[in-house]
């Protein structure tokens, strides 16, 4: 079982995961960063040891949970080769032996969108673990279970992982873009984004209850050309939306 957790990184995973581990009864030993005055901060809400060395970390904790850049995982867990410690990553995209020869590599990647400032209280989302020992294995999934529940636990391999992270870009850090390109596109006219909001929400619902394919709509999904037409045109100031809105909606023409 997993009573006490050191983190490497201070950032938006360190700060939510932080916060449920700690509300899950699990101590937070140690909290690593670069900068002091990050480890400092996250660790003062948790009565926990801000370090800004690697070879700091708390070397009796029951897992070392490394929430850095992807490109410094290695050479952030390089550091601490030799340790018998368990030592999880939370990145969607590494493999697992990123780690390389560390003894006993893990993964414990949760499947949502963080931000320091605000606290996450949303539904509770997928952790996907990985681990080479199996009795780990289960100490990760007993550790996920009590911040989300047995039920949105997952045992996902590297390869699988690397397919999910792929297919959340799509779902999450896109779409928002395309928000943000609305958002743009509104303000050239001195209006809100918060006029799309109601339809953003229902789009979302529909997209529960029916799969995205289903709740596809517009003028692209009807092969209505003389609006497209006329999007484009309204468009032609921008250069790069006009690129992406011809693109998305030739894809859509082609799937639908």
């Amino acid at each position: 079982m997993i009573k006490s957790v050191s983190i490497i990184g201070a950032g938006n995973v360190a700060h939510n995961l932080a916060r449920m581990f700690n509300s899950a009864g699990v101590m937070i030993d140690s909290i690593y960063s670069r900068e002091m005055r990050n480890a400092s901060t996250l660790a003062a809400l948790y009565n926990a040891n801000p370090v800004d060395q690697v070879q700091e970390i708390n070397d009796s904790s029951d897992l070392l949970l490394f929430a850095v850049r992807d490109d410094v995982l290695a050479k952030v867990a390089s550091i601490l080769a030799g340790s018998t410690q368990l030592m999880a990553h939370t990145s969607g995209s590494v493999d697992m032996d990123v780690f390389g020869d560390i003894i006993r590599p893990a993964v414990f990647y949760p499947l949502q969108t963080f931000s320091k400032e605000k606290k996450y209280d949303g539904p509770p989302f997928p952790v996907c673990i990985e681990a080479k020992e199996q009795n780990d294995l289960a100490k990760l999934s007993a550790l996920g279970a009590s911040i989300v529940g047995a039920d949105n636990v997952y045992e996902i391999s590297s390869p699988q992982r690397k397919t999910l992270h792929v297919a959340a870009v799509f779902a999450c850090n896109f779409t928002n873009y395309f928000y943000g390109v609305a958002e743009n596109i509104l303000k050239d006219r001195n209006m809100s984004f918060d006029i799309l909001k109601p339809l953003i929400v229902e789009t979302v619902g529909k997209i529960d209850s029916r799969g995205p394919a289903a709740t596809q709509t517009g003028p692209a999904a009807r092969g209505d050309h003389k609006i497209i037409n006329n999007h484009l045109e309204y468009l032609s100031s921008n250069t790069d939306y006009q690129r992406l809105y011809k693109l998305v909606t030739d894809l859509i023409i082609s799937n639908t």
